[in-house]
């Protein structure tokens, strides 16, 4: 990433999530960086815009094929153990994976709460947290955001139901803090880069 980063001397905490320091112009520059990011480290097909695109299209095309799409696209999307996660899912599910994904991402009630929307996910035999939280990320980016166990352990929010839902409100509350303008997919995104930034300098 260029300009200013988490590492860069000159950079100057302003702001604060959750007992992570940032600053804005490092938060900033971190979320320009998104589709230098997609176009360099996503596999085809898998890009951020395509599978929000597919996550859309679900609200007119729920078939089979359509929901394992998504669903696939998601676990290619969000890297590291992606492909491993998408195979067991359809190994532990086996004909029923549609039916289940089906009734979690379309049947959900738009006023569910966090820890309902993970929860209906995290059901799924083989689908934790961190990727239960990419597919609501992927169905909806203006409200959903994805922690997985990176921003988990930095930040000391469990993976679980509750710990989702405490991430979440104190995410919607640092984005209205701050005056954020773009979606909360995006703001989780610029976050998840510094602190990832954070974690390499450790090292």
């Amino acid at each position: 990433m260029k300009g200013r980063t988490a590492n860069d001397p000159s950079w100057n905490p302003d702001l604060d999530f959750c007992g992570f320091p940032l600053a804005r112009s490092a938060l900033d520059q971190a979320i320009a960086s998104i589709p230098e990011l997609d176009a360099n480290s996503c596999p085809p097909g898998a890009t951020t815009s395509e599978v929000e695109a597919l996550g859309k299209a679900l609200r007119t095309d729920a078939s089979d094929k359509a929901i394992l799409d998504f669903s696939e696209s998601v676990c290619i999307w969000g890297g590291g153990q992606g492909r491993r996660v998408w195979g067991n899912l359809r190994k532990r599910n086996s004909s029923r994976l549609a039916e289940l994904l089906r009734a979690w991402l379309r049947n959900m009630d738009p006023a569910a709460t966090y820890a309902s929307a993970i929860a209906g996910g995290t059901t799924i035999d083989g689908l934790g947290v961190s990727f239960a939280s990419k597919h609501l990320r992927m169905l909806d980016p203006t409200r959903f955001a994805v922690l997985d166990s990176v921003l988990s352990e930095k930040l000391g929010f469990a993976l679980n139901s509750n710990g989702y839902a405490l991430f979440m409100r104190n995410l919607c509350e640092f984005k209205q803090r701050i005056g954020f303008e773009q979606n909360i997919a995006t703001l989780e995104y610029g976050i998840y880069e510094l602190v990832q930034q954070a974690v390499r300098q450790r090292r």
